[in-house]
Order: structure tokens, then sequence, then C-alpha cells
């Protein structure tokens, strides 16, 4: 996976937004920088929510990479962590863990095994794209998870 991708190009330009910000800020500190503190300080509470803002969608958009890229360069599963396939099937894990009746959840599993049984191996590329959804993503964007899911991802596409 290269260093340059789309999300990379579109991290820049944000950046760039937010260097103008911050230039626009520098020029109403040199001219004025008590009487302007007000917007100066306003100038740079919004660079700072633009910046997050940007960083996120690139933590977003870094992760579809990764997983069309897993697909697409046909990365063998055997070294993934075991919390990527947890994410890829999580909706159907977490309906079948909250169903309480026996029928449900029987009728639960087969749709589980039906839809994502192809997914849960050990041996080979993925059969099929993964979907790039928010509850496969989401674990790339908290601080917690980040670590485990860009190593399980990264060590294998690179």
């Amino acid at each position: 996976m290269g260093r340059y991708t789309s999300a990379y190009s579109n991290l820049r330009c944000g950046l760039n937004e937010v260097g103008s910000l911050r230039k626009i800020a520098a020029v109403k500190e040199r001219s004025d920088p008590i009487g302007l503190r007000h917007e100066i300080n306003a100038v740079c509470r919004g660079a700072i929510v633009l910046l997050s803002a940007h960083l996120e969608s690139y933590i977003k958009e870094l992760g579809e990479v990764v997983l069309d890229a897993l697909h697409v360069q046909c990365v063998s599963r055997t070294h993934l962590n075991d919390a990527l396939f947890y994410h890829i099937s999580k909706d159907l894990l977490d309906e079948i863990s909250e169903t309480r009746e026996p029928a449900r959840i029987a009728k639960k599993v087969f749709d589980f095994v039906l839809s994502d049984l192809p997914l849960w191996s050990r041996t080979g590329p993925f059969p099929q794209p993964l979907p790039v959804e928010a509850s496969l993503i989401q674990p790339l964007i908290k601080c917690e998870s980040t670590s485990i899911v860009l190593d399980m991802v990264i060590t294998s596409v690179i």
C-alpha cells in the first residue's frame, strides 16, 4: 500500500485549510494582539476543531483503503487479529447475544452462518470485499482500538 493514498491527499487538503486559519490568526495577532484577542482565539479554536475533524476523516478513509486492500491484494487471513473478524460480524453477533428465546437464537445463528461464515476462516484471502461500514471502521477511530486494528491490518498489507 503506497504512502500517497486518496486518504492522504484529502488529509493534505484539510491541513491546507487549517493552515489558512492559522495564517489568518497570525495576521490578526501581528496587527493588534490585544484588541483582536477574542477573534484570534476564535480562529484558533476553529482551526483545532477543523484539524480534529480532518484527522478523524483521514483515519476513517485510511481504514476504508486498508479494508479494500485486504481483498484486492489477496492478503492471507492467517496473521490477522481476531478482533477484525469480530468487527466484521459485530452486528449479527450482538443480535445473537441480545436474544433470549432459543428459536430466535437459532434463526439468528443460521443467518450468521449464511451471511458471514465464508469470512470466518484463517486460510487464504477474503473471498469477497469486506463491508466498508461504520461498525467496521469505528474501531480505527477509537483511541483504545486504533493500535490493535492498525497493527493487525497494516502489517498484513505492507
